[in-house]
């Protein structure tokens, strides 16, 4: 049973009416309860409806249908129908619906929906009925999707033993068809040094404009060296540290004059902003090389010295 109200304004003589309805005037909890909406308009009025979210007063919107429209003679009919739903037993309200418009003077008016009241009743539950005993667990029928995963396992398991037991088997045979693996013996590290010196050179970088970047690569492969070939920690000292502890290895005055000066350059252009000129660039690589040749025969000097002391210990 559908029940409908009705209210509505007259505008210059034709009447904008609403009329809302619902399909039951009391429900269960749970239950839906169809909202019925119709607005009859002269067909030169615009009429907007109200925009609708989630809720409406204390019901919950569930749907709502695209607005229907016809003509009737001079007259629009729109029509929407709302899916409201109530959790809350009592007697609800559905509450009044505003709907705006212009009149043919350009005046605003609304019109309203009549509030519509529902009764929400709880679910009756029957006491006098007697209790049910409770069921045993049922076992549901076992499927092979349930077990795949093991049969996965089982094959895996088998195809890896009998991989094994092949490997195992022909292993004789094997060992003489297996590659054999030499490692490449490691440069010595005045070779390394050098080597990334000459890389460096064939890069440019300070005919390019790098100066910052040239002697950052410079100075981090003689400091690098410096560790290997005598174990000082060039690359976590500052330069006046890392000179100090090569003046320990007893080089000549004017070889470690030259590094001085090429690592004090090295600190200006880096932190400084300093632009050395042409000359100064290529003297730099040259001193590197030379330190690094020289440093190679004082580390050879020194290892010898050491195995002819350990020699003579031993003897």
């Amino acid at each position: 049973m559908l029940v409908i109200t009705s209210t509505g304004l007259t505008v210059q003589g034709q009447q904008v009416s609403v009329l809302v309805g619902v399909d039951a005037e009391q429900i269960e909890i749970g239950d839906h309860l169809g909202l019925s909406l119709q607005v009859k308009s002269p067909a030169a009025t615009a009429v907007i409806w109200p925009t609708l979210k989630d809720t409406l007063g204390s019901w919950e919107v569930l749907a709502q249908s695209p607005i229907d429209s016809s003509q009737e003679g001079s007259s629009l009919i729109q029509k929407r129908i709302l899916t409201l739903i109530h959790f809350e037993p009592g007697d609800h309200v559905v509450p009044r619906l505003p709907f705006s418009y212009l009149d043919q003077t350009g005046s605003s008016e609304i019109s309203f929906s009549r509030p519509v009241f529902v009764s929400v009743d709880s679910i009756a539950l029957d006491d006098e009925s007697a209790y049910k005993p409770i069921k045993d667990i049922m076992d549901a029928p076992a499927s092979w999707k349930e077990y795949w995963p093991f049969y996965l396992l089982g094959g895996s398991l088998l195809l890896i033993g009998g991989f094994l037991f092949w490997g195992i088997r022909n292993r004789p045979a094997l060992e003489g068809k297996l590659p054999v693996i030499t490692r490449k013996p490691r440069l010595p590290a005045h070779e390394r040094a050098m080597r990334r010196l000459s890389k460096l050179e064939q890069q440019k970088r300070w005919q390019k404009g790098d100066i910052k970047g040239y002697y950052d690569h410079l100075t981090d492969i003689l400091r690098a060296y410096m560790e290997v070939e005598f174990k000082i920690p060039a690359l976590e000292s500052v330069t006046d540290q890392t000179l100090k502890a090569l003046r320990e290895r007893n080089f000549s005055s004017k070889l470690m004059e030259e590094v001085g000066e090429l690592m004090a350059r090295a600190d200006l252009a880096k932190f400084a902003k300093y632009q050395p000129g042409d000359k100064e660039n290529l003297e730099a690589m040259e001193t590197a090389r030379g330190f690094i040749r020289e440093a190679k025969r004082k580390a050879e000097e020194e290892k010898a010295a050491a195995a002819a002391a350990l020699k003579n210990q031993e003897a």
